[in-house]
């Protein structure tokens, strides 16, 4: 569908070498990957706990969203369900008796097909040697191994937008299979990931550009954008799911004061792209212990990755890559929530930009270009191995289920649920909430009053404070109402790390010693 100016050099290179290369350059993150399956899977943290409720809600044959996490529009957490792509290879699993370690290693081969497929774009369409250092610089990107090894859809949903990107931007005329595996493809990933209804304006935007400027048919675009759109809105009316997302867009707007939502939303994306920017550095790596080092290098990065998307732009012209780039990105920035991992699914652009940059860098101090490609790769992966060697560690990534204290607390609740149904309201709801007999919701952080009036309308019974992060806004809301209504909590276990409160009902009332019922 698209020509490529740049992809000569590609087409000259042997088929053979290109697919060593890539399949040499998977190997480090496979084996980074693999290597973190030695460590039990922990749902408390991230996502994970929301898609195994979800799954199992399905093998238990009850509503999708009927898994134990009471939702609450009030606190920006989670939406109220996500898209059913992942419950539904989770239930898939669990459904013919294998453990999660199974679904586990499903999610390292999403990741390293989503590797491949970029990898493959990148040296078939643009370089055969930048493509392949691309995905191998991927590989060090601080916890993507990680998460590449625990329960997430970023990665089947990445694999599945970089093949419709593949499938859309490879010279040629449109074959019937071809349009049959890009509906297919991009009907998935919207079954993944929400975000993914990117595909939809960044398809419209590349086949409007096509048939102004080569006049290419539009026919061939119905078919995928159809499916995609149907696709979307089945799973929107079916589940809350963009809705879920839409109200904590609007929330975080309207939190910044009395600025009107659109605006308060226009002034916060400043604001979230310097976060953004951030994890683009943390992608760059971090080599040294100095932070003075550090901001000069990633100062340098950054202008070569600026550098180096110009230039491809202008080489490649509109592909439909740099369309969903830029409808994804725009997706994430109204999300209230910056999180390093959205950014992953466009980590092998940022290296290949990156690299490119460097390349044209040293082509203006009269390298040659081959040589100029091949000392930007060594620089890049001696940089990667400097990183491993001197650099910081990444922050570790701690759960609930990782602490002895953490695992004690879901020990008393599941005491706790033994004598009656546990409704806890608690920093962590979606891990606890696959306890036997618990139910949980976040905290909102509201005044006293509003947090118990909140607790009576979703019949809260229990509350529990401590997390292990940084942020202890719930942990204050629940203890300003443990002090303005003492009368409504009674303390049923602590250790100390957290502590459970029984919630006791506003409408019980105390006469004679005795507790009636209004």
């Amino acid at each position: 569908m698209t020509s490529h100016a740049s992809s000569g050099d590609a087409e000259r290179t042997p088929r053979w070498p290109r697919q060593t290369l890539l399949w040499l350059a998977l190997l480090p993150f496979l084996l980074l990957a693999l290597l973190e399956l030695r460590a039990p899977l922990d749902l408390s943290l991230g996502d994970q706990a929301q898609y195994v409720l979800h799954a199992r809600a399905l093998l238990a044959g009850r509503g999708y969203t009927n898994d134990g996490y009471i939702y609450t529009p009030r606190v920006e957490f989670s939406p109220q369900a996500y898209p059913p792509g992942l419950p539904v290879v989770i239930a898939a699993v669990e459904g013919v008796g294998a453990p999660l370690v199974v679904a586990r290693l499903l999610m390292i081969a999403s990741a390293v097909l989503f590797l491949y497929v970029a990898g493959r774009y990148l040296a078939t369409l643009d370089d055969p040697l930048l493509g392949p250092a691309s995905i191998l610089l991927c590989a060090f990107i601080p916890n993507l191994a990680l998460f590449a090894s625990g329960l997430y859809s970023d990665f089947a949903f990445a694999a599945l937008a970089w093949g419709c990107c593949l499938l859309a931007d490879r010279p040629g005329a449109w074959s019937g299979r071809r349009v049959a595996a890009l509906t297919a493809f991009g009907a998935l990933a919207i079954a993944f990931r929400t975000a993914a209804v990117a595909l939809i304006p960044a398809l419209v935007v590349h086949q409007a550009w096509r048939t102004w400027r080569y006049r290419e048919p539009w026919r061939r675009a119905l078919v995928p954008l159809v499916v995609w759109v149907a696709t979307y809105l089945a799973i929107d009316l079916s589940l809350p799911v963009t809705q879920g997302y839409a109200h904590q867009v609007a929330s975080g707007a309207s939190s910044t004061g009395a600025m009107p939502s659109v605006l308060a939303l226009i002034a916060l994306l400043p604001r979230r792209a310097m976060a953004y920017q951030d994890f683009v550095s943390a992608m760059h790596f971090t080599p040294t212990p100095w932070r003075g080092v550090n901001l000069a290098y990633h100062a340098v990065a950054l202008v070569a990755l600026v550098i180096g998307a110009v230039r491809w732009v202008r080489r490649a012209g509109v592909r439909f890559l740099f369309c969903l780039a830029a409808f994804y990105v725009a997706i994430v920035l109204l999300m209230p929530w910056q999180i390093a991992r959205f950014l992953w699914p466009l980590a092998p652009m940022i290296w290949f930009a990156t690299l490119d940059g460097a390349r044209a860098m040293l082509q203006a101090a009269r390298v040659d270009r081959v040589r100029a490609g091949e000392a930007a790769v060594l620089a890049a992966a001696s940089i990667a191995l400097v990183a491993v060697l001197l650099g910081p560690e990444p922050p570790s990534l701690v759960g609930i289920g990782d602490v002895r204290e953490g695992r004690a607390l879901y020990a008393a609740l599941e005491r706790e649920a033994a004598t009656m149904p546990v409704r806890a309201m608690m920093p962590n709801p979606r891990d606890a909430a696959r306890l036997p007999g618990v139910s949980a919701m976040s905290v909102p952080p509201v005044k006293p009053d509003s947090l118990l009036r909140e607790a009576d309308a979703y019949r809260i019974t229990h509350a529990v404070v401590g997390s292990l992060g940084v942020d202890l806004t719930a942990d204050r809301a629940v203890l300003r109402a443990v002090r303005a209504h003492p009368e409504r909590f009674r303390r049923v276990y602590a250790n100390q790390q957290f502590t459970v409160y029984r919630l006791m009902p506003a409408r019980a009332l105390q006469i004679g010693g005795k507790v009636l019922e209004k």
